[in-house]
C-alpha cells in the first residue's frame, strides 16, 4: 500500500513555516503490515520554533490533520520532530 500522500501532506503543511525549506528532511517508516505510519521531520534550527509554534500549537495542528487523514484511511500515524545534529 502506498503511503506517499502522508509525506506530501506533511510537506504541504510545514513548508509555509520554513525560511530554509531546503533543510527540510522527512523520514517515513511503515510497520504493522502497512497500517502504522511513522513520520519523522527535521528542519533547520532557524525554523524549529516557527514549526513548533507558541505552546506547540502549529505542530499539534499538523499532527491532528495527519492523524485524521490516516484514520480516515484506516491507518495509525505518528509524527515526530528530530534534530539531525543530535543522536
Amino acid at each position: 500500500m502506498l503511503h506517499q500522500p502522508y509525506r506530501d501532506l506533511l510537506a504541504f503543511l510545514i513548508t509555509p513555516f520554513l525560511e530554509q525549506p531546503q533543510a527540510l528532511r522527512l523520514h517515513q517508516e511503515v510497520t504493522g503490515g502497512g497500517n502504522r505510519i511513522w513520520l519523522r521531520v527535521s528542519v533547520s534550527e532557524v525554523d524549529r520554533l516557527r514549526v513548533l509554534g507558541k505552546n506547540g500549537k502549529n505542530i499539534q495542528t499538523m499532527r491532528a490533520v495527519l492523524t485524521a487523514a490516516a484514520q480516515n484511511a484506516g491507518h495509525s500515524l505518528n509524527l515526530e520532530i528530530y534534530d539531525m545534529g543530535r543522536s
